[in-house]
C-alpha cells in the first residue's frame, strides 16, 4: 500500500476477512419500476421525502427521462423529459424550508421544484461537459450551485439566476467522482472537497487556495463520501473502488482511519446511524454495513442475482420501517427490510 500527503500519517489500518454473514436486514422484493441506461451511468435512481408535502418519492432514470413514481401506492406521478441521456440527478435540501431537484445531460443543467408538482424553474446552458454537480443553500446569502467539468475548472453560479460568478481556482482535470461542500467553522470559510481519481483535492471556493490534497495508490478510484463532526473535530469519510473506506481528518489534514474490504469494489455510502455506515459493492450483488468505531464490516447483504450494485440508499416506508434500496446492473431496485 502506498500513498502521500504532507501529513502522511493516520492511526489504525484494519485487515478485514471478509464473508457474508446472517444479518437483521432481509430482501423483501425487486420493485417493478422503469430503469435504463445506454452508457455506464452511476446515477440510476434517487429517494426522499418531499420536505414540504411529505410525500415519498421514487425517482428513476430511463436513459433521457426522469420516471417519478409516489412510494405508497407505487405509480407514476410525472415524467420528466430531457433532449439527451442524463449525466446524474439529486435531490437537495436545507431540511429548513427549500428543497430541489436537479438533473443534468453533458451540456444543460435542469432545476425543478418538488414542492410545485416538480415544475421547471432554471435551465442552465453550459458551453463545456457537466461531470457533477453540487448545491450549496447558504441562509444569510446567496444559494450557489457547483458543477465540474473533466478539462476545465469548476464553475459557481448563482441559482436564483444560473448566471456564472466564476470558476473555481485549482480544479482543472480533476476527473472527480463526488463533490461535496464543507464549511470550516474554525477559520470561518467555504470548501469544496473533490473526490477524484487517485487523489482527493480540498479548495476554496472563493479564494486561490489548495487547503488539503493527497494522493493515493493506483486502483484508488474515490466514488462518494460524506462529511461529519465528533469530539470538535470535522471528518471526511470516503469510499474507493479498490476496496478502502477512508477517514480523512479534515481539521488536521490527515489520514485518521483506513478501513480495507478486500475483493470489493466500494462506490455510493450512506451514513446509517452515527457509529455504522453502509456501501454497496459493484464487485457482488450485495452491500455491507461497517461499523467505523471498530472498524470493521459487521454485516453483508447479497441478492441472488449476479447484480454489479451501483446505488445504496435508505428511506423509511411507513409499512416496512428503515429501509434500504439498492440498484445495479441488471436494472432492478432491492427492497431490504429490517429482520425482526
Amino acid at each position: 500500500m502506498h500513498y502521500s500527503s504532507e501529513c502522511s500519517t493516520y492511526q489504525d489500518l484494519f485487515i478485514i476477512n471478509f464473508e457474508s454473514t446472517l444479518t437483521n436486514y432481509k430482501h423483501v422484493k425487486d420493485l417493478n419500476n422503469k430503469i435504463d441506461f445506454i452508457k455506464f451511468k452511476f446515477y440510476l435512481f434517487e429517494v426522499f421525502k418531499s420536505l414540504k408535502n411529505k410525500v415519498l418519492y421514487l425517482i428513476t432514470k430511463e436513459i433521457s427521462n426522469l420516471n417519478i413514481y409516489t412510494i405508497i401506492d407505487n405509480k407514476i406521478y410525472t415524467i420528466l423529459k430531457h433532449p439527451k441521456e442524463l449525466v446524474l440527478f439529486k435531490y437537495f435540501t436545507n431540511n429548513i424550508d427549500k428543497e430541489i431537484l436537479i438533473s443534468s445531460t453533458e451540456n444543460n443543467i435542469f432545476i425543478y421544484d418538488p414542492s410545485k408538482q416538480f415544475n421547471l424553474i432554471l435551465l442552465i446552458n453550459s458551453k463545456l461537459v457537466i461531470n457533477n454537480i453540487l448545491l450549496i443553500f447558504n441562509n444569510k446569502k446567496e444559494d450557489y450551485i457547483i458543477y465540474s467539468h473533466n478539462n476545465w475548472l469548476a464553475s459557481l453560479s448563482l441559482l436564483k439566476t444560473g448566471k456564472a460568478i466564476k470558476f473555481i481556482d485549482n480544479t482543472k482535470k480533476c476527473n472527480d467522482k463526488c463533490l461535496i461542500y464543507w464549511y470550516n467553522k474554525k477559520n470561518e470559510k467555504y470548501y469544496l472537497i473533490l473526490l477524484c481519481f487517485q487523489k482527493i483535492l480540498i479548495v476554496n471556493i472563493l479564494e486561490d487556495e489548495i487547503y488539503a490534497e493527497t494522493i493515493f495508490e493506483y486502483g484508488s478510484i474515490n466514488f462518494h463520501g460524506l462529511t461529519y463532526s465528533k469530539d470538535n473535530t470535522d471528518y471526511l469519510c470516503f469510499s474507493s473502488f479498490n476496496g478502502y473506506i477512508t477517514i480523512f481528518d479534515l481539521d488536521n489534514k490527515n489520514i485518521y482511519k483506513k478501513i480495507y474490504c478486500p475483493k470489493c469494489r466500494l462506490i455510493e455510502i450512506f451514513s446509517l446511524s452515527e457509529r455504522y455506515l453502509v456501501s454497496s459493492n459493484y464487485n457482488l450483488s450485495e452491500f455491507i454495513i461497517i461499523d467505523l468505531e471498530e472498524g470493521k464490516i459487521v454485516s453483508s447483504y447479497r441478492s441472488v442475482y449476479e447484480d454489479c450494485i451501483y446505488n445504496a440508499k435508505t428511506i423509511n416506508i411507513e409499512k416496512y420501517g428503515k429501509c434500504i434500496l439498492t440498484c445495479g446492473s441488471n436494472k432492478k431496485i432491492h427492497l431490504w427490510k429490517i429482520f425482526n
